[in-house]
């Protein structure tokens, strides 16, 4: 992340749900999630569809966690973008 200049955000947001992933394997899924909320968190514009992608495979990760509190966040706040 360190390596990425600060305005390639997209790349940066490509790099956290990579990273969102890994902590998925890890089960740890506040960190995963964390991470991706913090992927989405560009601009409606910025938010491309490869971005949008991931992060929906993400929560596709996430489904033997979907009552836990973060995760269902997740899914609304993924939700809300869609619309």
């Amino acid at each position: 992340m360190e390596a990425l200049p600060g305005d390639r955000v997209k790349a940066r947001s490509i790099v956290l749900l990579a990273i969102a992933s890994t902590y998925v394997q890890e089960r740890k899924i506040e960190d995963a999630c964390r991470l991706c909320e913090e992927a989405l968190s560009l601009p409606g514009p910025q938010c491309i569809g490869p971005i949008l992608q991931r992060a929906d495979d993400l929560l596709s990760e996430l489904e033997p966690w979907r009552a836990t509190p973060s995760v269902a966040t997740l899914r609304q706040q993924l939700l809300d973008r869609a619309r």
